[in-house]
């Protein structure tokens, strides 16, 4: 199953960068490529400096397309949603949940410029968070549970 939600991530990554900006088939293809490697760094935590860049536009916040500011707060609700005392089966669905709403939100995004770059910034550390959430047990689920939610709230502080 762990094959599986990282083969999900790699190709939501991959729908994601082709579908932002306009770039030719080639150029695609190199990128796409490049963005399987990035997304094996990024969840090992080579990578992590550039997601730490997340930053206002000159003390505002960025303009983000309606899409994905729909699928931020549907991901609030699914952990919002869960139940009280969830068993392992309700974290093993939550993730999977929560990866197919990032994976809306690579898909349709139209953002460019800055604005599209702070939003892989928010995005990446929340992709890894969902990766360590398919990959725990126990308590651990839990605590990963409340470190989504906190950096799910912080999506209207920095996206309009």
């Amino acid at each position: 199953m762990k094959f599986y939600s990282f083969l999900i991530w790699c190709l939501g990554i991959t729908l994601f960068l082709s579908g932002c900006g306009n770039k030719s088939s080639e150029q695609q293809v190199s990128e796409q490529a490049a963005a399987g490697t990035k997304t094996e760094e990024a969840t090992t935590g080579e990578d992590h400096e550039a997601i730490a860049e997340l930053r206002l536009d000159n003390g505002s916040k960025w303009i983000a397309n309606t899409e994905t500011t729909q699928g931020i707060i549907n991901m609030k609700k699914l952990v919002e949603d869960l139940p009280a005392q969830p068993a392992q089966q309700d974290y093993k669905i939550l993730q999977e949940s929560l990866v197919s709403e990032l994976n809306l939100i690579f898909q349709k995004c139209t953002m460019t410029g800055e604005a599209h770059e702070q939003l892989h910034h928010y995005l990446l550390p929340l992709k890894d968070l969902f990766e360590q959430l398919g990959k725990s047990s126990g308590e651990q689920s839990g605590e990963i549970v409340d470190q989504i939610l906190i950096k799910l709230r912080e999506y209207d502080q920095y996206f309009q």
